[in-house]
């Protein structure tokens, strides 16, 4: 599958991190190309779960979690096209810090194209996010 994989070493403790990726209504914050992210159940994030993400474009998709580890990483897909996207979001104790690992994948009759898009367009939308979250965490008082 081809896939786009950006990663950064925040000086924040895991614990953060991961409440700054489960608390979907604050992503437009360190996602400055979302608009809206909003969980589509009435329980917190977890195995199941799907939420609805809308672009500033207005491109809008809906996602469900495949996979889920509280604390460490979760990892959600959405159908667009011919092709899946998987979207894994992983925080790793690193150092007294963390390291933060967003990858998306690509798969199905349209996954060349889609990993042409990601690894022009969506990589650069991946690097801004984590420096932008990177700058939240870092800021914010413990």
């Amino acid at each position: 599958m081809p896939a786009v994989e950006r990663s950064i070493i925040i000086d924040a403790p895991t614990e953060r991190v991961w409440e700054a990726f489960v608390n979907l209504g604050a992503w437009p914050v360190w996602n400055h190309h979302m608009r809206e992210v909003r969980l589509l159940t009435d329980v917190p994030l977890a195995m199941g779960s799907r939420a609805r993400i809308v672009l500033k474009t207005g491109l809008s998709s809906t996602w469900e979690v495949t996979e889920f580890s509280p604390g460490r990483s979760f990892t959600w897909d959405a159908r667009l096209l011919a092709s899946r996207l998987s979207f894994a979001h992983v925080v790793q104790p690193v150092n007294g810090g963390s390291r933060v690992v967003l990858r998306i994948e690509a798969s199905g009759l349209t996954a060349l194209a889609a990993s042409l898009f990601l690894r022009l367009s969506y990589s650069r939308f991946l690097d801004r996010s984590l420096r932008r979250l990177k700058d939240s965490l870092e800021g914010e008082p413990s």
